[in-house]
């Protein structure tokens, strides 16, 4: 039996490579985080803990700037150790002890960053780009008279998720969230309630 013929509404997968122009000032936040990195040289007899919180920061900043500048906040004000959690992260570890970029000279760097970015307010240039992607979907499906798609949005950084589900609730467009900090008892209603509620286009998840 062909999958098409045993499930016969399976989500269809398409392929699609965004590109996305980022303004000046957040091309600026992420091309300093990058920097960082590099002048860390990173690989070599730099403390595992240090190496790894900075990997964070960049990772974070790669999936959302608004989001990353909000977990760069949150570490700056409570000077706090690294949390793998922060991200869906398995099989890793380290010591309570271990020094980090937060508790390093680079704090400096990164209060920076925050505050560039709380000065400046840049539009967020991705969340752009998703808005516009959701909507042209929706349009063609109402244009087709068909029921509107709805949409699973992954990300691995906990703090893209949290921003996604409130700027999206913002916006109009209602959404469940799971991911490994949510119960599985929650997880498995935010699940149903995407899957049956009209009124729910969006699952954010990791």
């Amino acid at each position: 039996t062909r999958k098409a013929d045993a499930v016969p509404d399976r989500p269809q997968r398409a392929a699609h490579w965004q590109r996305v122009e980022l303004t000046e000032v957040e091309r600026e936040i992420y091309q300093s985080v990058e920097s960082l990195c590099r002048e860390a040289r990173m690989g070599g007899t730099t403390p595992w803990g240090f190496e790894m919180s900075l990997l964070m920061a960049y990772r974070a900043t790669a999936s959302c700037i608004p989001a990353a500048i909000d977990y760069f906040a949150d570490k700056l004000r409570t000077n706090s150790a690294l949390e793998l959690d922060d991200f869906e992260e398995e099989g890793e570890s380290y010591e309570d002890d271990e020094p980090t970029a937060w508790s390093s000279s680079l704090r400096s760097r990164f209060k920076e960053l925050v505050d560039l970015y709380k000065s400046a307010e840049p539009p967020d240039s991705k969340l752009k780009a998703l808005l516009d992607t959701l909507r042209d979907i929706w349009a063609d499906d109402d244009a087709n008279s068909h029921p509107r798609r709805k949409m699973v949005i992954f990300s691995f950084f906990r703090g893209t998720l949290n921003y996604l589900a409130k700027t999206l609730r913002s916006r109009g467009i209602e959404n469940c969230k799971i991911h490994g900090g949510v119960s599985i008892p929650d997880r498995e209603q935010a699940v149903d309630d995407f899957l049956r509620k009209s009124t729910i286009p969006v699952l954010l998840t990791s």
